[in-house]
């Protein structure tokens, strides 16, 4: 949504960059300054797109027995032209924290998982902490058995009754698939506690675990291909969740969320740290991208030689170029 930059260069000069419909013929500068965190010049201001705020806002949340008919429903939604504001698929663990945070709205909750994860007091988070390989199998076996192991928000803004057209359609689409309708009660839960950070996250802290987020994408064609690697990457040593969100035509992103503990605080940042290195590779193995709209920042930026390949030369030279006393924010973004 960016249309216009201006920013300091190297040399202390003051400069404009544009992007559509006002870019010069050629290569289109304001794409490289983008996502460049400070690297090859300091954004000062910038010009923005933006839209009318919605007349009208309606929503549902879906259910689907399998994670894979959930991925189908959203790429077959997506190539119809239809563009719902929102679409965030949850994986089965992921269904159950949802479930839990929003009030437990759009389908039961199966008991072993609800006690084990709500109840602090009987132990049950230190348990899945201490054995994450069990727990996650047990929330996949127990995934598989329910009519609605995934739940989807789906979000339609618009004018007049275009909203409730393009609702109406979805959700005739996702019962044609063997979807459940589990209303809209869950998806305005999430809508209002959206900005919440995850009930359990502080009960993690205070057993001395860690716990963190990243996001990757990928084409559609590679996105379980990808979920699958990175939860075995991670699966044997950590909790491991994950949405699926920011559809296109072309595929869509995952936001995993995991967490750990270790037996002192410098194996934690060992294991924090590789299980870091060990979900990014396994993203790329499967043919996906290190981040969609988070960054590289310090996390991801090991990544980045793999990630660019031949790229990387040019970029290094761009930033030779634009920066020969590499004085812009030094050490981010280009592997060291």
């Amino acid at each position: 949504m960016v249309s216009r930059v201006r920013f300091v260069a190297a040399d202390g000069e003051v400069r404009e960059a544009h992007g559509f419909p006002a870019r010069s013929p050629g290569p289109g500068w304001l794409e490289a300054l983008l996502g460049s965190e400070g690297t090859l010049g300091v954004i000062t201001d910038g010009t923005m797109r933006v839209h009318r705020i919605p007349e009208r806002r309606v929503m549902r949340a879906l259910g689907f027995r399998s994670l894979r008919r959930g991925v189908h429903f959203m790429r077959e939604l997506m190539s119809t032209g239809i563009r719902p504001a929102v679409m965030r698929l949850y994986d089965p663990l992921d269904t159950i924290i949802a479930r839990m945070s929003h009030g437990g709205g759009g389908g039961s909750i199966p008991p072993q998982l609800g006690a084990a994860l709500k109840n602090a007091k009987d132990g049950g988070l230190s348990l899945a902490l201490l054995r994450p390989a069990v727990f996650n199998a047990l929330v996949e076996r127990i995934g598989s058995f329910l009519p609605s192991a995934v739940q989807m928000i789906l979000i339609f803004e618009g004018r007049g009754t275009l909203p409730e057209g393009e609702l109406s359609v979805a959700t005739s689409m996702a019962l044609g698939q063997h979807g459940q309708d589990l209303g809209a009660e869950p998806a305005r839960s999430w809508l209002k506690r959206r900005y919440a950070v995850s009930f359990w996250q502080s009960k993690v802290f205070m057993r001395g675990a860690f716990s963190d987020t990243f996001e990757v994408s990928a084409t559609w064609d590679r996105i379980m291909p990808m979920y699958q690697r990175v939860m075995t990457a991670l699966g044997r040593r950590a909790l491991v969740m994950a949405h699926f969100s920011h559809p296109y035509l072309q595929g869509c992103s995952i936001y995993f969320t995991f967490a750990g503990r270790a037996q002192d605080d410098e194996a934690a940042l060992r294991l924090y740290d590789s299980l870091w290195e060990d979900g990014l590779k396994a993203a790329q193995a499967a043919g996906g991208v290190i981040s969609h709209h988070h960054g590289i920042g310090m996390s991801k930026k090991g990544a980045m030689a793999a990630e660019l390949g031949g790229a990387l030369e040019v970029l290094e030279a761009l930033k030779s170029a634009l920066d020969p006393r590499h004085v812009m924010n030094p050490g981010k973004l280009l592997p060291d």
